[in-house]
């Protein structure tokens, strides 16, 4: 099965940019991406599905970055799924309070392309990946 990537932030046009950067992909490490613009509507997607791998923005209006870490982690089986943080805001203590509420990584815009595609690479081809669990019929991996 296809892995789903969720990207959650609230500019579409940095959306369409992960899009395109994942699409380039191809190959067996090839992924369909799910993208919000909005926290909510994003976590109401996981309650329902399993993405092998969130990438997410910090500052959002309503539910911001943290505030969905925090929820997707109370979620039953969404525990360690891998979030990646991507934001344009620098301040350790945002870096901090990221990773203390269950970040996977934390990074800086603007984001390499080159660099993005091999990090997403590298969560989707986990030697892990075959122990993790399937839900609604999408293989997340941590």
């Amino acid at each position: 099965m296809t892995p789903t990537i969720l990207l959650l932030d609230d500019e579409r046009d940095n959306l369409i940019i992960l899009e395109n950067v994942i699409k380039q992909l191809g190959g067996q490490q090839g992924a369909s991406t799910v993208s919000f613009t909005s926290g909510q509507d994003a976590l109401g997607w996981c309650c329902e599905r399993a993405p092998a791998l969130c990438l997410i923005d910090y500052k959002m209006p309503g539910m911001d970055g943290l505030d969905f870490i925090s929820a997707v982690r109370k979620l039953p089986g969404l525990e360690t799924i891998p979030i990646v943080m991507i934001t344009g805001v620098t301040e350790e203590k945002v870096r901090a309070c990221a990773l203390a509420r269950g970040a996977t990584e934390f990074w800086a815009k603007p984001i390499d392309p080159e660099r993005l595609r091999r990090k997403v690479k590298a969560y989707l081809t986990s030697p892990f990946a075959a122990d993790r669990p399937r839900c609604a019929g999408t293989t997340w991996q941590a």
